[in-house]
């Protein structure tokens, strides 16, 4: 983040100051060096929480050779880092199955972390790499679909967790299914 002071209509900064920036985050003072070259600061944070933050910048001269100032405020988002999923594939059939039959598949998604909230989210089901249907809404880490006019041949059967604000995205492993 870079703070610069900026003089009004009735000049331009001269000189050198005795002032400097203080950064504020959530009102709490975080940093406060001296002001640099050309009337600014570069602040470096790399520690921020996750949440919403408010950051403002206070222009402070200790010799009162200029009018103190602050930022107008700015709102700042962390989010959190998402994590991974383990997910499972069920399937009622396998292998070679009469040609018609209809095959239903369960997708599982669970977090990696013990004791992790379960994935919300969307899971999008393919015949090999073609989207099927809509994605499915997931329930408790659960998504079912039920491929139901597969045509004879050979397919390659899986879901894809679409991921959240929490958990990233992942395929199930696959499963292998011919018809005919």
């Amino acid at each position: 983040m870079t703070a610069k002071a900026t003089a009004l209509t009735s000049g331009p900064l001269t000189g050198d100051s005795a002032a400097g920036f203080r950064l504020l985050i959530d009102g709490v003072e975080v940093d406060a060096p001296a002001i640099t070259t050309n009337w600014q600061q570069v602040f470096t944070v790399s520690d921020l929480a996750v949440g919403n933050h408010v950051i403002t910048a206070e222009f402070v001269d200790t010799y009162a050779n200029y009018h103190s100032s602050t930022s107008a405020p700015v709102a700042y988002g962390v989010l959190p880092v998402p994590r991974a999923v383990k997910a499972e594939f069920h399937s009622s059939r396998h292998g070679d199955i009469p040609a018609g039959t209809a095959v239903a598949v369960q997708a599982v998604i669970e977090s990696c972390a013990v004791g992790g909230a379960t994935p919300a989210g969307w899971v999008q089901f393919y015949d090999w790499n073609t989207k099927v249907g809509s994605p499915v809404k997931s329930v408790n880490g659960q998504a079912a679909y039920t491929y139901a006019s597969l045509k004879d041949g050979k397919h390659v059967l899986q879901a894809k967790y679409i991921g959240s604000s929490v958990y990233i995205p992942a395929f199930t492993p696959a499963r292998t299914v011919s018809l005919g």
